[in-house]
């Protein structure tokens, strides 16, 4: 039971604060994934990039062990998917709609669409434990005519032990970082073996 002490005729109220403490808190986590992968040649393909405000606002939220835990996935996927397709094909830009595109970068090969499509964590009971985090994004490739040649789904796992301390956002910070670089890296390394892009490769000459 929770006790009530009366002192100088007020109420304390040991109830509230421990209701608060029950409560839980709300963890901002900071997301910056560093983008490293290279491929030994480029994809000879000039591609608009797009996505939408609604993916780059996205910012994840869930609770864990009472917490509320807010990743800011939407920024860091934006940076990242810019990134790696800037080191996957010959040229890119970012373009600001779907094609067909009537200003701007009209002379695009195609536009590659991505959004986040799941996320999940985990906060292990012991902050020495390991934090994991898992990412899926839908990406797809649409001809300039604005017909989709090519949809997939692309995911990445990261796995990071914890330390103690203070730093209570930065191991599942750090987990969500490693799994936007491995679906980075597969992105990098992997878009040309997709059978419905190798396919619109080939018949885009």
């Amino acid at each position: 039971m929770i006790a009530w002490q009366w002192r100088s005729g007020r109420l304390l109220p040991a109830l509230l604060v421990a209701l608060i403490a029950l409560a839980g808190c709300s963890m901002n986590v900071p997301v910056n994934p560093q983008i490293t992968a290279e491929r030994s040649t480029k994809i000879e393909r000039f591609i608009g990039v797009y996505i939408s405000e609604e993916t780059r606002e996205t910012n994840w939220a869930e609770s864990r062990h009472g917490d509320t835990w807010k990743f800011s996935l939407g920024p860091a996927s934006a940076r990242a998917i810019e990134n790696a397709a800037s080191r996957t094909f010959r040229r890119t830009t970012v373009v600001d709609g779907l094609p067909p595109l009537v200003s701007g970068a009209s002379d695009v090969d195609a536009v590659l669409e991505a959004r986040i499509e799941d996320f999940g964590f985990a906060i292990p009971l012991l902050k020495t434990s390991t934090y994991t985090a898992d990412i899926a994004y839908r990406l797809t490739l649409y001809a300039r005519n604005g017909v989709p040649v090519a949809s997939w789904r692309l995911e990445g796992s990261g796995a990071q032990r914890g330390k103690m301390g203070f730093e209570y956002t930065r191991w599942p910070g750090e987990a969500a970082n490693l799994a936007i670089e491995d679906a980075m890296r597969k992105f990098i390394e992997e878009t040309d073996k997709n059978p419905e892009v190798s396919k619109w490769l080939r018949d885009s000459g």
